[in-house]
């Protein structure tokens, strides 16, 4: 009896140790893997950055491009390279003619007769009111005529119509007095008359380029369709993808009369029509706000001013007219185009390691002594991938909305935890 009752409490003493051991894993385990989970967690280092809130859209780079077309035929060859900044007057190629030189010989005859005339007008110091008004006579019956040849569709004879009418006008400013201007007329006649004296003996037609800009031999047959002379009339009716048919002429191509040749495009002033979705994204935009542009996800953030906004509920359409960057578009006519409405400067952090705390949004970061201490932010902008939160003021305190009572809020190179599951103030971080 004295051994079974010895048995008895050894078998309960082993029973309560056993408990006591259990008890005391389980609590060494609970306490043990919060500080586990928190040790094999992600952490980021805060610095500053750049946030923009952008508006996505489509675009259509609309430029400055003059195309100049084959003035006969025969093989091109080329002075200058694809993509090449030139100036006014610069040599861009020449065409070597097949056979044919009337085009030159009718240019050299029509020059002639303006030479004539203007030298003549210049040398008479004798005219009178009634010359006057019947030079007036002839550029409005002139005027009418090549009114009717737009109207009918006769587009040689008014060609023919505009020089003419070119002709008398200069006559007219000239019977006004100004004959500083004949004198400069006169001296660019002369110029041409050499120029062509020389491709008339050369059997060849010479490229001069009219203006300065970026070449391209790439014609997309889309240069009148979308033109900067028309830039305030487009509206979101325009916007549409018309099937480009693009032509390149490269050196030693055989041109016949009429078909693209170059064309310069001016860098210095184009426009880029964007069109958005939803008109509510772009409430706030009007004509004269400065706005930055990104073109098919590129890093340059191109500077423009808005020239023209049309709102409407499906599709609405921003104008912007910018002056940098083309060099690297001036090829592009319909683009990827992102609107930055914003910019916001200060700490950049992942978006998902902000999470709220007793009502106030913040971050978990681990201080110095790898102790997580929670940090409450000033959020500036967000999307979703990325916030930038403010700084704060040289003490890193910041005022939040409804408090009178400064906070400290995160400092450039804190340790932020990236993801704040089952995360609590005061772990430990090894």
């Amino acid at each position: 009896m004295l051994r079974g009752g010895r048995n008895s409490k050894r078998q309960k003493k082993r029973k309560y140790r056993m408990i006591f051991i259990v008890f005391i894993i389980c609590y060494l385990v609970f306490r043990s893997v919060p500080n586990f989970i928190a040790s094999t967690l992600k952490t980021t280092l805060a610095e500053r950055g750049t946030l923009d809130e952008k508006v996505e859209g489509e675009g259509i780079i609309i430029k400055k491009e003059k195309v100049y077309k084959a003035d006969g035929e025969g093989k091109i060859s080329f002075d200058k390279g694809q993509g090449d900044r030139i100036g006014v007057g610069t040599k861009v190629g020449q065409l070597s003619l097949i056979g044919d030189k009337s085009t030159l010989t009718s240019e050299m005859d029509d020059i002639n007769k303006k030479i004539e005339s203007l030298e003549s007008l210049s040398g008479n110091k004798n005219l009178t009111e009634e010359d006057k008004e019947k030079n007036q006579l002839n550029i409005d019956s002139i005027v009418n005529q090549l009114q009717s040849k737009i109207f009918e569709g006769d587009y040689n004879r008014a060609n023919l119509l505009k020089d003419e009418l070119d002709l008398y006008s200069e006559k007219q400013r000239i019977l006004e007095g100004d004959n500083t201007l004949a004198s400069q007329s006169l001296e660019e006649l002369k110029k041409r008359k050499e120029q062509l004296q020389k491709e008339i003996s050369d059997n060849a037609i010479y490229y001069y380029s009219e203006e300065s800009g970026i070449i391209s031999f790439e014609i997309d047959g889309l240069e009148e369709t979308f033109s900067a002379d028309n830039i305030l009339n487009y509206s979101s009716r325009d916007f549409k993808n018309i099937d480009q048919n693009i032509k390149k002429t490269e050196s030693n191509t055989n041109l016949k009369i009429g078909e693209p040749v170059y064309k310069v495009i001016d860098n210095l002033e184009w426009y880029i029509m964007v069109k958005v979705n939803d008109e509510n994204k772009i409430d706030e935009l009007e004509k004269g706000n400065n706005i930055y542009i990104t073109i098919d996800d590129m890093e340059e953030k191109i500077e423009g001013e808005v020239i023209k906004v049309e709102k409407n509920k499906n599709d609405s359409v921003v104008i912007v007219k910018c002056s940098n960057y083309l060099h690297n578009y001036y090829n592009k006519r319909y683009v990827k185009a992102d609107l930055i409405k914003k910019s916001h400067e200060g700490i950049k952090l992942p978006a998902k390691a902000i999470t709220n705390k007793d009502g106030i949004d913040g971050v978990y970061v681990k201080d110095m002594s790898g102790i997580i201490r929670f940090r409450p932010i000033k959020l500036l902008g967000k999307n979703e991938e990325y916030a930038v939160v403010a700084e704060g003021d040289k003490n890193h305190m910041i005022k939040l909305e409804g408090m009178d009572k400064y906070k400290m809020t995160i400092t450039l190179h804190d340790e932020i935890l990236s993801n704040t599951t089952r995360i609590k103030e005061g772990q430990i971080v090894n």
